[in-house]
């Protein structure tokens, strides 16, 4: 399709444009995007504008600040369109520092001082597996931090951070409303609270511990309670509306959060300590825990734990399908399921996400023909506005991170 000034041919619409190239950039198609960038002016700006709006700062290679500054004063009104910074940490390899990393604070400073000007719109910030034991420079890093842009969105990935690293960037950033901490090892006194100056008025949370693969199972039974410990009081305070937990959790934590949940996520553990009816926002619950196998799901924890979610609250339900004590009826307790979230308790329920492990997959001799059946079950039991989905359980995080980013949207 030859592309032209409006006049002189065929003008392709900029919103379509925007659509294919976030399309290409989100499946990673460096070359098609590279090709996008070729065509004409046009797309060039677009594909440009799409690039830049998340940049990675890789502290330990000092022309990168050189490179986006050289971006920057070629095209300048691209500045005004980075919202996303990431700011990632070289390891060190070394064998008798395993697992620790370089904090490379020459090129930390440079590119935090050069932010306000080059990213005047940014809106999350993103510290990258940052490993710092010894802690911060606070006064000449905190007095960089708060003089960037108002942030709205706080990240820590697969980091080591002392309850005091903690709290300095929580005062530096008084506006942030979602925190997500997740694969990061928090060190440090952990009896040392947050106090609510500690903590802005956060409206979205996200812990995941799960794969701090750098702690024995010990520390991390002990480590989960006092991290769920340092923030509940001062999270309950501010009013939290939105919170994810992906990880393994412990009786003694759960209830801490029944009542300031608005997303949540509960791996394999005992169901008998969870009472959600205090949770007035509850709206979307992911179960992560294998069913019994059962005949019917009428009496089970798993009925017993829905039915404490306050009625016409429930927009999102996942959790898995069950398996059969009857082997010659493998689907046994599915209409018993169906029927369960056709109550009018769950009339609020939009979408409907249903998962299978390993062996439910291998006793299907006819597998699609399967899904099809169990899923025309749920169809016939509940209404058409709806939305039933039933995947592989390795396919889980694709949903759960739509359903945590639309949280984070249906606040604002």
């Amino acid at each position: 399709m030859p592309l032209s000034k409006p006049g002189h041919g065929v003008c392709i619409p900029t919103e379509l444009i925007d659509q294919i190239v976030l399309d290409l950039i989100a499946h990673g198609q460096r070359n098609d995007v590279k090709t996008c960038a070729l065509l004409c002016k046009q797309w060039h700006d677009v594909t440009l504008r799409h690039t830049f709006r998340r940049v990675t700062f890789l502290l330990y290679k000092e022309n990168n600040l050189a490179f986006f500054q050289r971006i920057i004063s070629l095209y300048p009104w691209l500045a005004s369109h980075v919202r996303e910074v990431t700011l990632r940490f070289k390891p060190i390899l070394s064998t008798s520092l395993p697992g620790s990393h370089q904090l490379s604070g020459g090129q930390l400073l440079s590119v935090l001082d050069a932010l306000p000007q080059l990213a005047p719109q940014l809106q999350v910030l993103i510290f990258n597996n940052v490993h710092c034991r010894k802690g911060w420079g606070y006064r000449t890093l905190f007095r960089r931090l708060q003089s960037l842009p108002p942030i709205s969105t706080l990240k820590c990935q697969e980091c080591t951070l002392r309850i005091t690293d903690i709290k300095m960037l929580l005062r530096a950033f008084p506006n942030i409303r979602h925190l997500d901490i997740t694969s990061t090892v928090i060190t440090g006194d952990l009896k040392l609270a947050l106090t609510p100056p500690d903590v802005p008025t956060l409206s979205f949370l996200r812990l995941n511990l799960r794969d701090v693969e750098r702690l024995s199972t010990y520390d991390r039974k002990h480590l989960v309670p006092a991290v769920f410990k340092l923030f509940s009081s001062t999270v309950a305070i501010n009013g939290i509306s939105r919170l994810t937990l992906d990880l393994e959790m412990y009786q003694d934590t759960l209830g801490k959060w029944s009542g300031v949940m608005a997303l949540f996520v509960v791996e394999p553990v005992s169901s008998d300590a969870i009472d959600l009816s205090a949770n007035v926002e509850l709206h979307t619950v992911v179960f992560l825990s294998y069913l019994d196998r059962c005949s019917t799901v009428d009496g089970t924890e798993f009925a017993r734990v829905l039915n404490t979610i306050r009625p016409g609250k429930l927009r999102r339900l996942m959790a898995y399908l069950p398996e059969s004590e009857n082997n010659a009826d493998p689907d046994e307790a599915i209409p018993s399921y169906a029927a369960l979230l056709s109550q009018s308790r769950f009339e609020s329920l939009t979408e409907i996400c249903l998962l299978y492990g390993g062996s439910w997959w291998r006793n299907s001799r006819d597998r699609f023909k399967r899904i099809e059946d169990v899923k025309s079950i749920f169809v016939a039991s509940l209404p058409s506005h709806v939305s039933i989905e039933i995947m592989h359980e390795l396919d889980y995080d694709r949903v759960v991170n739509r359903w945590e980013q639309e949280t984070i949207a249906e606040d604002g």
